[in-house]
Order: structure tokens, then C-alpha cells, then sequence
């Protein structure tokens, strides 16, 4: 943002009663290189009063660079999270626990017991996400043993097969919805990261723009002041001086403003000029109209030839048509069209003609421009001032001598300050380096965590159910996730407890009081006098032993963008009032004494100025309304596109195509004619009419104004001749009030400038809020969305642990109960032949693993004997598939080998 300084006017404008000189504007245009040049009429608060000094123009000074910082480009991704976290953040700045501490009147465990306190709520919070992230390691470990003593007393039931199905589907869909969510925090996380890693990075630049910026705003504003008193302190005595060397030649411009303030001969003046504006642009309104007449009587000449020529087309097609049609052709009406429109009576109008040859006739500009240099070419009065014009210099020359010495208080001042932000610039600077420097292993560490995050992420990604099986990594997979989830648990906690105590007590002891508009209480409490840190106060510089300025003054002005002089009481050092204020200056008021003036005769109202006005009064007397309803009637007798219509009409009522296509050729004729030359002058007939319309708008004014002017030169020469010698009285006045008026012109000027223009202090609250806004948004801003996502990463490993050792579970009973099945297929397909087949005995059922209801077939009881060397089959896993066989009897064959097999 940039905020520059309004520019004063050094031309010459139209001079003021007081002033003594005179510049008749009686237009708001300027005529330069044969082109019209409308003037910006739009004034600045300097420029509202006349001037006829030509003060300089206030130099811009040195560029700030705040806008480098680009702020508006940052993202706030977390201003949500810090509003949500601001429940855990301690109620408000410990002021009286400070100001306790520093004067020693606290003992440490008072301390402590303040500090706990105040930190209840967010030491609360650490200790439950402590304890969540403790019970994941811990659950996990007892799951982990509850399953395998599970498994060592598993019996051999067998669960339903749907019930179980169910189960491990709604176990694999919540655990993909979760590793869904779990993307978001390591996002957002590495997000608020790098974030506030870019920020932490740039913070030193940032500060040094920042400290450079308020130097050099220090600098324009010092420069800017300094630069308006002095250069316009020696404009105005200067321009005082050549007034009163040129005292002889000054005295008949008073005697010109005495006879204008009497008879208000200036007003009229402006008002002949403008009589003469208004004159000219009737004059060429009429000129253009008389133009634009012409042309639609050639445009209505052409419309009545194409309007002719298509009635004879339909009369050739009335005595051509069949004889059966030609009943239809007898309902068109041919007679009426033509063209009803004419402009023969306005451009024979007498009024008419005498207006335009106003606009070529320069006797009445002229006959206004002679009474001007009448009036103002008075001749000179002769009086006797030598004697008091060496006075009035000496008083100029010691006044001036006071404001550069005024100006020398605001130099030193500004050498100081300038000093002082450069010493704080540097340690500022330094101690932000340092911080910057150990950020390095604050974003390492986040970056660390959030890998963790990521590989378990991926781990669990690879192990969930996909739908094409468990593979031999399957299982590895899921351990290892749910073992880094353990680890990183209590990593997020620790990065998430960290950061919500960094971003709590940065909210609290830093954006809060940065941000306590209107008040800044805590912020005062710090630098304004009698504060924490400062005794005289920060701004102590600014003020003398009866003034203070609080710092939450000098914000609210800041951002009202109020000018620096009254913002920092700036009057203390250089007090305009005192130093330019003419009114204060009590020996200047002892040197101005009575003058004599002698009396001249001026002759205002010539005899072709007078006739000039009658002639105008008489022209701008004309009537327009019966031009204006002439103008307003149709152009044509008939409607032409009604007409085209019945064309169309009886076109398709033909029985002959000839005749029909000849009806619809001439339709669209009449159309072509409408979008043509009617369309043609009806454009040019709507400009006729806004012309007239504009003329009766402009007459009637016009006319006013002729006779009142005329009226009002009467009266003015009359007075002229019978009372100016009362105005000769009052030269020593004017002449009084023409130095005064240049003595009054250069406080306003002064006044405007310093106190309301110069060293708009907005960009100082624009680096204030810069500042808040890198450490508020930036940074604090993102620890806390850190802080919030770490504890939603808790969570969220929480709820995905106890899903993954179930899964993982499942997937060890699907791996047992593989394994059976291969033995079992070993043992089908193993050669007997090595074995007679007298060996071979069949086992009978174990007792509990009988199922007689849900089988199918059963084997035959056998009536052999068991073998005494049988030994019994281990216990089996649960099976999901194959259900029928399980059914089966177990069998049991004798091989060579001493192992027995078994087939079901």
C-alpha cells in the first residue's frame, strides 16, 4: 500500500477579495493548440481556498517497501484451528503476576502455582492425549498376548461363516476410511510446517523491511515538514516583498476589489462569460441543427423516391395480376404513402437564422472583453508608503529567522529517533537470526514425525484387505504399521503438546495484546509512561513535561490515518500556531497607518455591449413547440411495416405464384426501405428532435440570463458614476488585507499541510498490522492447527490399532488353517503302494468333533480293530471353506513310516 501526499497548485488561480488581484474563469474548459481541454474541477483540502502563491510541491521522499512482504498472498489455512484452540489457551495476559515477579514480591512456588493456574485447561488437555497416546503401546501389547493365550485353549468350534464375513468386510472398509483421514493431518501438518518455516525464514528480512520502513517514513515526514515550512515561509515573504516594492503599481487592484465587493461587478463579469459559454454552445447547438435539417431533407427526399417507386411497383403488379386476384389487390391501400415528415418551416424561422449568425459574429465577445479591460485597467494611485515598507521587511526578516531555528528542534529530534531504531534494528534483527537458525531442527523434527506418519500410512495401506487375498507379507505389513503407531503416538503427542504451549502463550501474551482494539491495555502497560518496560514511556521523545501520548492513541490515529503531527504531539518541537500564525505577530499590527487614494471614473456598459444584449435577448425569445410536435409526428403517413405485412398477407392469398412472388419481392422492398432510409431519417429526425428539445431547455434559461445581465450593468455603471468615490476610503484597507491575505494564505497553507496532509500516518498501523499478521497468522496460527492435528492423528492411530490386530488376527487363523489343508492334501495324495493294504485301519471319530446332524455322507463304521500305535490328531484351526469337509470321518492309514496320516 502507498500513500502519497496531495499535490498544491503553484499556477495562479482566481484571487480572493483580501488578495487584490483578479482572474476572471468563467468556463470550466481551456483552449489549447485549437483543442478543448476541460479542467479537473475536483480540489484537495489545500486547494479548496484560492491561492496566488506558488508554493512547491511537496517532495513524495523515499518509497516504503512493506508491500514486499506480500502478505495478501499468504493462505490462512489455520485461522479456524486458532479459534478452536483458543479454548485451551490461558483467559488473559498475567499482568499483576508480571509486574509482581519483576519487583520481587512473588516467591517461586507462587509462581508455579499462578503458572498452573493459568495453564489448567491446556495441561488438562496434555495429560489426556499423554495418557490416549500411552494406552495404544499398552493395548497393543495385552492384545497381543490375550490373542496368543487365546490360541494355545482355542477349541475347535467352528463360528458362523457369515457372521465372520461380515466382520472382516466392515473391518477392511473402516480401516481404508480411516487411512482416508489419516491423509489430512499429515498433510496439514507438513502444511503448517512449511509455513512456518518459509515465515520464520523470511522474519528476518521481513523485520529489517519493517524497521527500514519506519525509518524512512521517520525521514519523509521530517523532510516533508521541515521542506513546507521553510520553502513556503520564503515563497510568502518574498512574494510580500515584491508587494511592497511594487506598492505604487498594487494600490489600484485594492481600488478594482473595493468597487467589486460595492457593486458586485465581478459576479457579473462571470456571469457575461458565462452568458457568453452559453451563448456559443446555443449558437452551435443551432448550427448543428440547421446542419442536421438539411440532411434529413435529402434523406426525405430519398425515402420518397424509394416510397414512389413502390407504389408504382404495385400498381405494374395491380394491372399485371390474374383477374380472379385482382379483388385482392384492390384492398391494398396505395394512397398515403409518402413521407409526412418536414423541416422547411424550422430552417425558414427568422429567430433560427438570427441565432446562427450569432455563432459567426465576434462583436458580442469582443464588446464582454472590452468592459473587462475597462474595469480592470484603473490607472494608478499615487500615495506616500516609503516609510513604513523598510519596517515590514525587518519584522518578515526576523520571523523568518525564527522558523529555521523552530525547524532545527525537529532535526535533532529526528537524528535521535533515527539512531535509536537503527540500534533496535540491529539487536531486533540478530535475535530474530538466531531463532531462525534453530527452526532448522524444529522443521526437521515435524518432518521426521510426519515420515513416520507417512510409512505407517503406507504400511497399513499395503496390508489392508484388498480383495485378491492375504499374501506372506500381508501380516508384516500390518505389525510393523501398528508397532510405528506406538512410537509415533507419543511423538505427535509430544510435537502437539509443544506446539499448543508455543501457540497458546504466543496467542496470549503476544496476538492478544497486538489485537486489543480499541484499548490496548495490555500493550500500554508495557510502553506508555509509568509502563513495565518503559518509566517516561516509549514515545517519551515526542512530549515535554506537561504532555504524554499512550500507544493506543497513537494506533487508532494510525489507522484513521491521521497526519504524524498530531499523532506524536510532533506541536512540542515545532508549533506552527506559534511560529506562522501572522495574527500572534502583535508588532506588524503597529506599522500599517492610513493612505490617500485618489478617485478615478471607469465607463462598464459601452454602447455595443448593450446592443449586443438586446439583439441576444430578442433572438433567445423564440418559441420551439411547434418545431418540437412537427419533429415528434410520424415520418410517414402510413406504417410502412404494417403495410409490408399486408403485402405478405395477400402475397399468400394469390392464386397465381407469379403474382404471389412479385407481392412478396415488393414486401421485402418496402422492408429493405424500412431498415433503410426511413430507418436513415428517423435517426436523423430523433437527432432533430433532441436538438429542439435541448434548444427549449437552453433558450428560456438563456434569454433570463441576457436580461438580467443587461439590468445588472445598469445598475453597475450607475453606481460607478455616482458613488466610486466612497471606495477610494477603503485602499489603505485593501491594501492591508492584500499582505494579510498572503500572511493568512501561507498559515493555511502550512496549517493544511502539517496538520492534515503531511506524514499520513496509515502506513505505520500497515507495519503494525504487517507485524501481527507474520507472527499472529503465519505462525502462531499454524502451531495450532499442528497441535490440533497431532492430537487428531492420536486419535485416529488409536481407533486404526485395534482394527489391525483383529484383521491381523483373523489373517493368522486363515494362515493356520492353510497349512492344515496342505497337510491334509499331502497325506490324500501320498503313494500306498509301499503299504500292503492289510495294514491299512480305519480311525474312528473323536468323540468332540462329531457332527451327525450336518452331514451329508458319512463313512461306514468300520469293524477293524484301532491300531495300538495310533496317535491322535492335534487340534485344528477354525475353517471357513470346504464346510462339507469337514464333515467327514477322519481316517486313519498305515504306512511304512511310523507318522500317521490323516485325510478327511
Amino acid at each position: 500500500l502507498f500513500y502519497s501526499f496531495s499535490r498544491f497548485s503553484s499556477s495562479t488561480a482566481l484571487h480572493s477579495y483580501k488578495s487584490g488581484t483578479t482572474d476572471i474563469r468563467t468556463s470550466n474548459f481551456d483552449i489549447k493548440d485549437n483543442k478543448i481541454r476541460f479542467r479537473n474541477n475536483t480540489k484537495s483540502p489545500s486547494d479548496v481556498r484560492d491561492s496566488r502563491l506558488p508554493f512547491l510541491d511537496v517532495p513524495k521522499g523515499d518509497d516504503l517497501r512493506f508491500h514486499e512482504l506480500r502478505l495478501d498472498e499468504e493462505y490462512l489455512l489455520f485461522e479456524a484451528f486458532s479459534k478452536l484452540m483458543a479454548y485451551l489457551q490461558p483467559s488473559g495476559f498475567p499482568l499483576d503476576v508480571l509486574r509482581k515477579v519483576l519487583s520481587g514480591q512473588m516467591p517461586l512456588h507462587l509462581l508455579a502455582i499462578q503458572i498452573l493456574e493459568a495453564n489448567i485447561v491446556a495441561i488438562i488437555w496434555i495429560f489426556f492425549w499423554a495418557m490416549a497416546s500411552l494406552c495404544l503401546p499398552f493395548g497393543v501389547a495385552v492384545s497381543l498376548w490375550c490373542t496368543q493365550h487365546r490360541r494355545l485353549n482355542e477349541d475347535t468350534s467352528i463360528a458362523p461363516l457369515n457372521s465372520e464375513k461380515w466382520i472382516r468386510r466392515i473391518l477392511g472398509y473402516s480401516l481404508h476410511v480411516l487411512l482416508i483421514l489419516m491423509i489430512s493431518p499429515i498433510i496439514l501438518i507438513l502444511a503448517g510446517n512449511e509455513q512456518i518455516s518459509r515465515s520464520i525464514s523470511k522474519s528476518p528480512t521481513s523485520a529489517s523491511i519493517i524497521y527500514e520502513d519506519v525509518n524512512t517514513f521517520l525521514k519523509n515526514t521530517h523532510m516533508q515538514i521541515s521542506f513546507v515550512v521553510t520553502s513556503s515561509t520564503d515563497i510568502a515573504f518574498e512574494e510580500i516583498g515584491k508587494d511592497l516594492d511594487a506598492v505604487h503599481e498594487l494600490l489600484g487592484i485594492p481600488y478594482q476589489q473595493e468597487l467589486a465587493s460595492d457593486t458586485g461587478i465581478e459576479n457579473d463579469f462571470a456571469k457575461l462569460e458565462d452568458l457568453k459559454a452559453s451563448t456559443y454552445k446555443v449558437t452551435s447547438l443551432v448550427s448543428d441543427l440547421v446542419k442536421e435539417c438539411n440532411a434529413a431533407k435529402i434523406a426525405s427526399n430519398g425515402l420518397q423516391g424509394q416510397l414512389q417507386d413502390i407504389v408504382q411497383q404495385l400498381t405494374i403488379a395491380r394491372q399485371q395480376c390474374a383477374e380472379q386476384d385482382r379483388s385482392l389487390y384492390y384492398t391494398i391501400q396505395i394512397s398515403g404513402i409518402g413521407v409526412d415528415f418536414t423541416v422547411e418551416n424550422l430552417l425558414n424561422d427568422p429567430e433560427i437564422k438570427q441565432l446562427q449568425l450569432l455563432s459567426t459574429d465576434e462583436n458580442f465577445n469582443n464588446s464582454i472583453d472590452g468592459a473587462r479591460e475597462a474595469f480592470f485597467g484603473v490607472s494608478q494611485l499615487s500615495l506616500e508608503t516609503d516609510v513604513y515598507i523598510s519596517d515590514m521587511k525587518a519584522i518578515l526578516n526576523k520571523k523568518r529567522t525564527e522558523v529555521y531555528e523552530s525547524t532545527h528542534s525537529l532535526d535533532v529530534l529526528a537524528r535521535s529517533l533515527s539512531q535509536t531504531l537503527g540500534a533496535s534494528q540491529q539487536k531486533a534483527t540478530e535475535a530474530i537470526q538466531k531463532v531462525a537458525d534453530w527452526d532448522l531442527w524444529r522443521w526437521l523434527a515435524v518432518v521426521v514425525i510426519t515420515s513416520i506418519m507417512s510409512l505407517i500410512w503406507g504400511l497399513l495401506l499395503c496390508g489392508a484387505p484388498c480383495g485378491c487375498g492375504v499374501t506372506s507379507r500381508t501380516i508384516p505389513f500390518l505389525t510393523s504399521g501398528v508397532a510405528l503407531s506406538c512410537i509415533a503416538c507419543l511423538l505427535a503427542w509430544g510435537l502437539g503438546s509443544l506446539a499448543l504451549l508455543i501457540a497458546g502463550h504466543g496467542q496470549t501474551m503476544i496476538c492478544d495484546p497486538l489485537d486489543d482494539y480499541p484499548g490496548y491495555d495490555v500493550l500500554g502497560e508495557f510502553v506508555d509512561a509509568k509502563g513495565i518496560l518503559y518509566t517516561e514511556g516509549l514515545l517519551e521523545d515526542f512530549v515535554d513535561e506537561n504532555d504524554t501520548i499512550r500507544i493506543a492513541e497513537v494506533l487508532k490515529q494510525s489507522q484513521r490515518n491521521m497526519p504524524a503531527y498530531g499523532t506524536f504531539h510532533l506541536y512540542n518541537k515545532l508549533n506552527v500556531e506559534h511560529i506562522i500564525n501572522y495574527r500572534k505577530w502583535r508588532d506588524l499590527e503597529d506599522i500599517f497607518s492610513n493612505f490617500i487614494v485618489e478617485k478615478c471614473a471607469l465607463s462598464i456598459l459601452s454602447p455595443s455591449l448593450t446592443t449586443s444584449l438586446q439583439r441576444l435577448s430578442t433572438a433567445s425569445a423564440l418559441n420551439l413547440t411547434s418545431h418540437r410536435l412537427r419533429a415528434s409526428a410520424p415520418t410517414t403517413k402510413r406504417d410502412l411495416g404494417s403495410f409490408a405485412d399486408q403485402l405478405n398477407t395477400v402475397a399468400r392469398q394469390l392464386s397465381d405464384p407469379a403474382s404471389a412472388r412479385k407481392m412478396d419481392n415488393i414486401a421485402f422492398h418496402a422492408r429493405k426501405v424500412i431498415n433503410g432510409e426511413l430507418q436513415q431519417l428517423n435517426e436523423i429526425k430523433n437527432g432533430i428532435l433532441y436538438k429542439i428539445t435541448t434548444l427549449e431547455l437552453l433558450l428560456h434559461p438563456l434569454n433570463v440570463h441576457a436580461n438580467e445581465s443587461l439590468e445588472n450593468l445598469k445598475s453597475i455603471q450607475y453606481s460607478l458614476d455616482n458613488d466610486g468615490w466612497k471606495t477610494a476610503e477603503k485602499v489603505r484597507k485593501q491594501f492591508v488585507s492584500r499582505i494579510e491575505s498572503c500572511l493568512e494564505e501561507l498559515y493555511n497553507y502550512v496549517n493544511v499541510k502539517v496538520t492534515q496532509e503531511i506524514g499520513k500516518s496509515r502506513p505505520l498501523w500497515e507495519m503494525f498490522r504487517s507485524s501481527r499478521f507474520y507472527i499472529c497468522k503465519l505462525i502462531v496460527d499454524p502451531l495450532h492447527g499442528i497441535s490440533f492435528f497431532c492430537s487428531f492423528s492420536v486419535l485416529l492411530l488409536l481407533t486404526i490399532a485395534p482394527i489391525v490386530i483383529k484383521l491381523v488376527d483373523y489373517y493368522k487363523e486363515d494362515s493356520l488353517l492353510s497349512r492344515d489343508y496342505l497337510i491334509d492334501d499331502q497325506g490324500v495324495w501320498a503313494s500306498p503302494s509301499s503299504v500292503p493294504i492289510q495294514e491299512i485301519q480305519i480311525t474312528p471319530p473323536e468323540e468332540p468333533l462329531a457332527r451327525p446332524s450336518a452331514s451329508t455322507w458319512v463313512s461306514p463304521p468300520s469293524q477293524r480293530q484301532p491300531s495300538p500305535h495310533r496317535i491322535p490328531p492335534p487340534p485344528r484351526g477354525r475353517r471357513n471353506h470346504h464346510e462339507s469337509l469337514k464333515l467327514v470321518e477322519p481316517i486313519s492309514w498305515k504306512t511304512g513310516s511310523t507318522t500317521p496320516r490323516r485325510w478327511i
